[in-house]
């Protein structure tokens, strides 16, 4: 019986352990003290809640997915390097980073989970793929103040209208990945700069409405500029329209 009881003792001890591990941060990884800097070498990486110490984060290569809330909360967190091999940021992994200024998404990243940015009231730069406009992607950086604006991949999407938080946005690059802009999707007071890839086919109605941009070259496949599509661009003085338009729509200036 008492040989029982110690085994039961030994096991229970080693389950709480365990219950433990898998409660705390991934297990690869190593903290500068004096930098605040984080570096983690893991599959999966998790368990970085409300970490104010954290300044900086380096996720190494091969790391697959960030889990939730992994990071939510790190409120002095500043900058953060992801790997080219993410797959999945899940849901809140970055969530309440308040000082977080911003974040380029990888190409291979196929799943962003909601309020995975959310409230990083200081996130003014984006890089991210376009295949996030195959879905709503304005819950992924709700509260976010986003100013420039990168976007990369591959694809044939359509830029839609409040695909993201639009209020401050100031400037807009289409590396690749899109090939419409749709109906008022970059209609922002603030948006002084655009450049636009080749590979865009269609810009629909009031696209640029009211924008502040003083100048921008139209992408050579372009071969209709529609109704409104410039509307209200008092600053707008230069247009490089290609050979290929055959048609202007109604105040589209």
């Amino acid at each position: 019986m008492k040989k029982a009881k110690k085994l039961f003792g030994m096991l229970f001890i080693m389950v709480t352990l365990v219950c433990v591990m898998t409660l705390s941060a991934s297990a690869a990884d190593t903290f500068n003290k004096e930098t605040g800097e984080l570096v983690i070498s893991d599959t999966y990486v998790y368990g970085y809640k409300e970490r104010t110490n954290i300044k900086s984060v380096i996720i190494n290569e091969g790391a697959l997915r960030i889990e939730h809330e992994a990071f939510r909360g790190c409120t002095n967190l500043e900058s953060v390097i992801l790997p080219e091999s993410l797959t999945v940021i899940d849901q809140m992994a970055f969530a309440d980073c308040e000082k977080l200024k911003k974040i380029y998404i990888p190409k291979n990243v196929s799943y962003i989970g909601h309020f995975a940015f959310g409230n990083c009231v200081s996130l003014e730069e984006l890089t991210i793929p376009a295949r996030f406009w195959g879905q709503n992607s304005t819950m992924h950086f709700e509260k976010c103040p986003i100013k420039k604006l990168t976007i990369i991949g591959s694809g044939a999407y359509t830029l839609g209208e409040r695909n993201l938080p639009m209020d401050k946005l100031e400037e807009v690059v289409i590396e690749s990945g899109i090939n419409r802009i749709g109906y008022r999707a970059l209609a922002s007071k603030y948006l002084y700069k655009v450049v636009l890839n080749d590979d865009i086919k269609y810009i629909d109605e009031y696209a640029f409405a009211g924008a502040v941009f003083n100048s921008i070259t139209l992408p050579s496949k372009i071969t209709r500029i529609a109704n409104g599509t410039f509307s209200g661009c008092s600053n707008l003085n230069n247009v490089l329209i290609p050979d290929g338009v055959t048609s202007i729509g109604e105040y589209a200036f």
